[in-house]
Protein backbone atom coordinates (compact mmCIF):
# COMPACT_ATOMS: atom_id res chain seq x y z
CA UNK A 1 0.00 0.00 0.00
CA UNK A 2 1.21 3.78 -0.37
CA UNK A 3 0.71 5.79 2.46
CA UNK A 4 0.99 9.96 1.23
CA UNK A 5 2.53 11.37 3.88
CA UNK A 6 5.79 11.46 5.63
CA UNK A 7 8.71 9.23 6.54
CA UNK A 8 9.87 7.19 9.56
CA UNK A 9 13.71 7.97 10.14
CA UNK A 10 12.67 11.05 8.79
CA UNK A 11 13.86 14.36 10.65
CA UNK A 12 13.38 18.40 9.61
CA UNK A 13 15.84 19.59 12.39
CA UNK A 14 15.04 23.02 12.66
CA UNK A 15 11.96 23.35 10.48
CA UNK A 16 8.48 24.69 11.05
CA UNK A 17 5.07 23.26 10.66
CA UNK A 18 3.84 22.65 7.19
CA UNK A 19 0.40 24.37 6.66
CA UNK A 20 -3.37 22.31 5.68
CA UNK A 21 -2.83 21.96 2.00
CA UNK A 22 0.58 23.82 1.74
CA UNK A 23 2.56 20.52 0.22
CA UNK A 24 -0.50 18.53 -0.75
CA UNK A 25 1.57 16.66 -3.06
CA UNK A 26 3.57 14.78 -0.20
CA UNK A 27 3.38 10.91 0.30
CA UNK A 28 4.44 8.83 3.18
CA UNK A 29 5.48 5.48 2.09
CA UNK A 30 4.34 3.06 4.87
CA UNK A 31 4.88 -0.74 5.89
CA UNK A 32 2.36 -2.71 8.44
CA UNK A 33 1.38 1.01 9.02
CA UNK A 34 4.64 2.08 9.76
CA UNK A 35 6.21 5.19 7.77
CA UNK A 36 9.77 4.54 6.33
CA UNK A 37 10.15 6.96 3.84
CA UNK A 38 8.76 10.08 1.70
CA UNK A 39 7.70 10.89 -1.93
CA UNK A 40 5.72 12.87 -4.40
CA UNK A 41 3.02 12.44 -6.08
CA UNK A 42 3.41 12.73 -9.57
CA UNK A 43 0.35 11.52 -11.31
CA UNK A 44 -2.93 9.71 -10.79
CA UNK A 45 -0.96 6.60 -10.36
CA UNK A 46 2.14 7.43 -9.85
CA UNK A 47 4.46 8.82 -6.70
CA UNK A 48 8.20 9.36 -7.15
CA UNK A 49 10.81 8.52 -3.98
CA UNK A 50 14.43 7.41 -3.59
CA UNK A 51 15.77 4.09 -4.77
CA UNK A 52 17.06 3.00 -1.38
CA UNK A 53 14.12 3.39 0.26
CA UNK A 54 12.84 0.13 -1.60
CA UNK A 55 15.80 -1.79 -2.93
CA UNK A 56 15.84 -4.29 -0.92
CA UNK A 57 11.83 -4.80 -1.28
CA UNK A 58 10.78 -8.22 -2.06
CA UNK A 59 6.96 -9.12 -3.64
CA UNK A 60 6.22 -9.83 -0.24
CA UNK A 61 7.13 -6.12 0.74
CA UNK A 62 5.54 -4.52 -1.84
CA UNK A 63 2.33 -6.22 -0.78
CA UNK A 64 2.54 -5.13 2.56
CA UNK A 65 3.22 -1.63 1.39
CA UNK A 66 1.09 1.82 0.79
CA UNK A 67 1.26 5.14 0.28
CA UNK A 68 -1.32 7.80 2.18
CA UNK A 69 -2.11 10.76 0.63
CA UNK A 70 -4.17 13.81 2.15
CA UNK A 71 -1.71 14.24 4.97
CA UNK A 72 -1.04 17.20 7.47
CA UNK A 73 -1.82 15.33 10.78
CA UNK A 74 0.52 12.31 10.92
CA UNK A 75 -1.76 11.33 13.76
CA UNK A 76 -5.27 11.09 11.77
CA UNK A 77 -4.11 9.92 8.38
CA UNK A 78 -4.89 10.00 5.07
CA UNK A 79 -6.15 7.76 2.50
CA UNK A 80 -4.43 4.41 1.33
CA UNK A 81 -3.66 2.86 -1.66
CA UNK A 82 -1.61 -0.48 -2.64
CA UNK A 83 1.06 -0.75 -4.79
CA UNK A 84 1.02 -2.29 -8.07
CA UNK A 85 4.89 -1.93 -9.15
CA UNK A 86 8.05 -0.71 -7.96
CA UNK A 87 10.20 1.12 -10.65
CA UNK A 88 13.83 0.96 -9.95
CA UNK A 89 16.37 3.12 -11.53
CA UNK A 90 18.52 0.45 -13.69
CA UNK A 91 21.79 2.31 -13.19
CA UNK A 92 20.97 2.51 -8.91
CA UNK A 93 23.80 0.49 -7.41
CA UNK A 94 22.61 0.09 -3.39
CA UNK A 95 26.36 -0.22 -2.19
CA UNK A 96 27.71 2.78 -4.23
CA UNK A 97 28.24 4.99 -1.27
CA UNK A 98 27.71 8.14 -2.90
CA UNK A 99 24.33 6.79 -4.07
CA UNK A 100 24.15 8.29 -7.55
CA UNK A 101 21.04 7.19 -9.73
CA UNK A 102 18.66 6.93 -6.17
CA UNK A 103 15.58 7.11 -8.14
CA UNK A 104 12.21 5.16 -7.75
CA UNK A 105 8.64 5.36 -8.99
CA UNK A 106 5.99 3.77 -7.84
CA UNK A 107 2.78 2.64 -9.53
CA UNK A 108 -0.56 2.32 -7.66
CA UNK A 109 -2.83 -0.24 -8.07
CA UNK A 110 -5.58 1.91 -8.33
CA UNK A 111 -6.23 5.51 -9.54
CA UNK A 112 -5.59 8.20 -6.75
CA UNK A 113 -8.83 10.33 -5.97
CA UNK A 114 -6.53 13.91 -6.31
CA UNK A 115 -8.28 17.35 -5.57
CA UNK A 116 -10.95 18.46 -3.52
CA UNK A 117 -13.13 16.33 -1.88
CA UNK A 118 -16.61 16.92 -0.98
CA UNK A 119 -15.97 19.23 1.90
CA UNK A 120 -13.76 21.16 0.10
CA UNK A 121 -11.30 20.45 3.07
CA UNK A 122 -8.78 17.62 1.94
CA UNK A 123 -7.29 17.44 -1.31
CA UNK A 124 -3.96 15.83 -2.72
CA UNK A 125 -2.27 17.50 -6.03
CA UNK A 126 0.49 16.20 -8.25
CA UNK A 127 3.78 18.32 -7.96
CA UNK A 128 5.31 19.70 -11.38
CA UNK A 129 8.67 17.73 -12.38
CA UNK A 130 11.28 20.75 -12.98
CA UNK A 131 12.82 20.29 -16.45
CA UNK A 132 16.00 22.42 -15.98
CA UNK A 133 18.75 22.91 -13.56
CA UNK A 134 18.80 24.49 -9.96
CA UNK A 135 21.55 27.01 -9.94
CA UNK A 136 23.57 27.55 -6.84
CA UNK A 137 22.24 29.31 -4.05
CA UNK A 138 18.76 29.45 -4.25
CA UNK A 139 15.87 29.05 -1.70
CA UNK A 140 14.19 25.28 -1.81
CA UNK A 141 12.20 23.41 0.61
CA UNK A 142 12.35 20.36 1.79
CA UNK A 143 10.03 18.41 3.42
CA UNK A 144 9.73 15.71 5.56
CA UNK A 145 8.13 14.45 8.89
CA UNK A 146 9.25 12.04 12.20
CA UNK A 147 12.09 12.70 14.72
CA UNK A 148 12.85 16.27 14.95
CA UNK A 149 15.20 17.96 17.41
CA UNK A 150 12.84 18.39 20.32
CA UNK A 151 11.74 15.04 20.38
CA UNK A 152 14.68 13.19 19.17
CA UNK A 153 13.19 9.83 20.45
CA UNK A 154 9.24 10.43 18.63
CA UNK A 155 8.17 10.87 15.36
CA UNK A 156 6.45 14.22 14.88
CA UNK A 157 2.54 14.62 14.83
CA UNK A 158 2.30 17.48 11.81
CA UNK A 159 4.35 17.79 8.18
CA UNK A 160 7.74 19.65 8.55
CA UNK A 161 9.50 22.17 6.23
CA UNK A 162 12.73 23.93 6.23
CA UNK A 163 13.86 26.40 3.71
CA UNK A 164 17.94 25.63 2.30
CA UNK A 165 19.84 26.85 -0.20
CA UNK A 166 21.71 25.17 -2.89
CA UNK A 167 24.97 24.45 -3.47
CA UNK A 168 27.02 23.81 -6.30
CA UNK A 169 27.92 20.31 -6.94
CA UNK A 170 31.51 21.73 -7.06
CA UNK A 171 31.93 23.01 -3.81
CA UNK A 172 29.35 20.28 -2.42
CA UNK A 173 32.46 17.66 -3.06
CA UNK A 174 34.66 19.25 -1.09
CA UNK A 175 32.94 18.03 1.95
CA UNK A 176 32.75 14.60 0.26
CA UNK A 177 35.58 11.70 -0.44
CA UNK A 178 32.85 9.74 -2.57
CA UNK A 179 32.35 11.41 -6.33
CA UNK A 180 29.38 13.53 -6.82
CA UNK A 181 27.44 14.32 -10.61
CA UNK A 182 24.99 15.75 -12.32
CA UNK A 183 22.74 13.69 -11.56
CA UNK A 184 22.37 14.93 -8.17
CA UNK A 185 21.91 18.38 -6.11
CA UNK A 186 23.47 19.49 -2.69
CA UNK A 187 21.39 21.66 -0.39
CA UNK A 188 23.15 23.23 3.14
CA UNK A 189 21.49 25.01 5.76
CA UNK A 190 23.21 26.27 9.44
CA UNK A 191 24.00 24.44 12.10
CA UNK A 192 20.84 22.59 14.06
CA UNK A 193 19.08 22.98 10.69
CA UNK A 194 18.74 20.45 7.98
CA UNK A 195 17.49 16.79 6.75
CA UNK A 196 18.55 13.57 8.62
CA UNK A 197 18.74 9.67 8.66
CA UNK A 198 14.93 9.07 7.34
CA UNK A 199 13.48 11.96 5.23
CA UNK A 200 14.88 9.86 2.56
CA UNK A 201 12.85 9.49 -1.10
CA UNK A 202 10.90 12.95 0.35
CA UNK A 203 10.73 16.56 -2.01
CA UNK A 204 12.60 19.49 -2.87
CA UNK A 205 11.06 22.21 -3.87
CA UNK A 206 11.75 25.11 -5.55
CA UNK A 207 9.87 29.23 -5.18
CA UNK A 208 7.96 28.28 -8.52
CA UNK A 209 6.24 25.07 -6.71
CA UNK A 210 8.18 22.65 -8.86
CA UNK A 211 10.33 19.27 -7.65
CA UNK A 212 13.51 20.21 -8.01
CA UNK A 213 15.16 16.96 -6.08
CA UNK A 214 14.50 13.99 -4.04
CA UNK A 215 15.98 13.87 -0.67
CA UNK A 216 18.87 11.04 -0.70
CA UNK A 217 21.83 10.80 2.23
CA UNK A 218 23.91 13.17 4.25
CA UNK A 219 26.48 13.31 6.99
CA UNK A 220 25.06 13.24 10.52
CA UNK A 221 22.14 15.41 11.42
CA UNK A 222 22.40 19.17 11.27
CA UNK A 223 26.32 19.96 11.81
CA UNK A 224 26.72 21.99 8.71
CA UNK A 225 27.28 19.43 5.68
CA UNK A 226 25.66 19.47 2.64
CA UNK A 227 22.34 17.15 2.24
CA UNK A 228 22.56 15.29 -1.16
CA UNK A 229 19.29 14.65 -3.72
CA UNK A 230 18.74 13.58 -6.58
CA UNK A 231 18.43 15.81 -9.17
CA UNK A 232 15.45 15.09 -10.92
CA UNK A 233 15.87 17.35 -14.13
CA UNK A 234 18.63 15.07 -14.91
CA UNK A 235 16.02 11.94 -15.13
CA UNK A 236 13.10 13.43 -16.85
CA UNK A 237 13.35 11.75 -19.65
CA UNK A 238 13.56 8.55 -17.64
CA UNK A 239 10.51 9.62 -15.17
CA UNK A 240 8.43 10.52 -18.38
CA UNK A 241 9.15 6.90 -19.85
CA UNK A 242 7.78 5.37 -17.28
CA UNK A 243 4.62 7.29 -16.25
CA UNK A 244 3.87 6.80 -20.37
CA UNK A 245 4.59 3.68 -20.66
CA UNK A 246 2.95 1.80 -17.33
Amino acid sequence: MLTIYGNEPSRIYGGENSKVGEHNFFVSLTEDERTFCGAAIIDDRHVITAAHCVANFTDIDVNNTAISINITDLQIGGQNYSIKKIFIHRNYNETDPASHNDVTICRTNETMQLGANQQKSVFALPIALASGPTESGKNVTVVGSGITESYPKYLSETLKKLSVKTLAISECQKYFEDKLWDGQICTISPIGKGTCLGDSGGPVVNSEGELVGIISWGMPCAIDYPDVHTNVSYFIDWITDIINYY
